[in-house]
């Protein structure tokens, strides 16, 4: 709906949050720990925002689906919403042949076209440093996600949640490097398929899983992560089977500054990987079909986050970014997406895990035409996890 900006302010009004979560310990143990452990976990999320223009009621904020067209620019535009709240519930049983056995389910309410339908986030089960089942894949580093209030994060990051088969090495103070490697769910998407109508190019079944790594340093200074993707792209042309590869690269850390501060980087770039980047996952920018010749797409990005603390309740991140997804087949669409993407926000914490914020988002999108827009958006969230 349009509104007035100040309709916004009285929605946040009625913010207030409170839940209780529950825990659970058996009262026989094994090797001095609770045989079964259990616990359910829930964080209320109410989230706020006005588009003074630009992108008028996308729930997220992602540079390449700003409009270049002028189509945004009808007015304000108010929205709210609870959809990040997160419900999770998980438990480990010691004492078993193969020992610890830990599962964890996790879900929001960031349903299709703006419903509230619940949604898996996370599905798994862990033992012996195996773990199967839907998690952050191993391509990415959710601990560089900085605190911010838009749902999606940076949009120039490389953070997604796979089905998969992952083995972790041990991650302590005393396993300062440390790796994950996981073969993962396979997905493509193609732009264009089909053209010209003479050829037929599109997806078929994919036989091999995305192969994706990372090799890991922690350190008192803070972290630092190389992660490596492969994968093959498989499609049919005029009913025959052929193939591509893609494959990517990210870096990604953490350096602490000072006593609190921290700096959070994170660049990545490949050919065929645009599931893996958050700002273009749906864009269906895997590859492109010109002429009848299919090529993966290269796409490149990253951002820097400074996080400074005024007091210990009271912090501020700034975040700046870019992304590029570009194409050497097709001359009309030399540049396909290219965006940045900027956000400075102020976060309170007055009570334990209750969280109050607000932040301005600005970015800016040029399509494969030539075409550019910006938009700019205020978000004000409340948020509470037991």
């Amino acid at each position: 709906m349009r509104l007035l900006p100040l309709c916004l302010a009285s929605a946040l009004a009625a913010a207030p949050l409170s839940a209780q979560g529950i825990t659970y310990q058996s009262k026989d143990s094994v090797g001095g720990h609770p045989k079964q452990t259990a616990f359910v976990g829930l964080t209320v999320w109410f989230t706020g925002y006005l588009d003074f223009y630009g992108l008028q009621g996308s729930p997220t904020f992602s540079p390449i689906e700003i409009p270049t067209d002028g189509s945004g620019d009808d007015g304000a535009y108010v929205g709210a919403d609870l959809r990040q709240t997160r419900i999770s519930i998980g438990g480990t049983t010691n004492g078993t042949p193969i020992g610890p056995v830990t599962a964890y389910v996790e879900g929001d309410f960031w349903g299709p076209d703006g419903s509230t339908v619940f949604r898996l986030r996370q599905a798994w089960v862990a033992a012996r440093r195996m773990l199967i089942g839907q998690d952050w894949s191993s391509f990415s580093d959710i601990s560089v996600f900085p605190p911010v209030a838009d749902f999606d994060g940076p949009p120039t990051g490389a953070n997604v949640r796979v089905a998969m088969i992952q083995y972790r090495s041990p991650r302590d103070s005393a396993h300062p490097w440390s790796t994950d490697i996981s073969l993962e769910n396979p997905s493509v998407d193609l732009r264009y398929v089909g053209t010209p109508a003479d050829t037929a190019i599109e997806v078929t079944f994919q036989r091999f899983p995305n192969l994706a790594a990372h090799l890991r340093v922690e350190k008192p200074w803070g972290h630092l992560q190389l992660s490596g993707l492969l994968l093959e792209i498989r499609y049919t042309e005029d009913s025959v089977s052929q193939s591509e590869v893609g494959y990517g690269a990210a870096l990604s850390g953490i350096i602490n500054v000072g006593k609190r501060d921290q700096l959070y980087l994170q660049g990545l770039a490949g050919r065929g990987i645009s599931r893996y980047v958050t700002g273009v996952g749906n864009a269906s920018a895997d590859a492109l079909v010109y002429n009848g010749e299919l090529s993966t797409l290269p796409v490149a990005g990253g951002y820097l986050a400074y996080q400074h603390f005024w007091t210990p309740a009271l912090s501020s991140t700034a975040v700046i970014g870019g992304i590029i997804v570009s194409n050497d087949i097709d001359p009309a669409y030399a540049d396909l997406f290219r965006g940045s993407y900027g956000s400075l926000n102020l976060f309170l914490s007055p009570a334990p895990r209750l969280n109050l914020g607000t932040e301005v988002l600005y970015g800016w999108n040029k399509d494969a035409f030539g075409e550019q827009g910006d938009a700019l958006r205020l978000y004000l969230i409340t948020s509470y996890t037991l």
